[in-house]
């Protein structure tokens, strides 16, 4: 699956990613997302992760198979 959006770096007890999904509720992002795309418009491949949690409770947890900038 794909979503693209804002990715931001968000402070919950702890930093995060969040992707800010154009027109859809945010998530959050697990995997490698490199720094430098801070802030960007990006596009994601990857897929929810069905049962998982956060302590950040910041939207479905996605893991992260790539990222580009948009």
């Amino acid at each position: 699956m794909t979503l693209t959006g804002t990715l931001q770096r968000r402070f919950f007890g702890g930093f995060v990613w969040i992707l800010e999904p154009d027109g859809a509720a945010p998530v959050q992002l697990e995997g490698d997302v490199p720094a430098e795309l801070e802030g960007r418009q990006v596009v994601v491949k990857g897929r929810p992760l069905k049962g998982a949690m956060g302590l950040a409770m910041a939207g479905q947890i996605w893991e992260v198979r790539s990222i580009r900038a948009r």
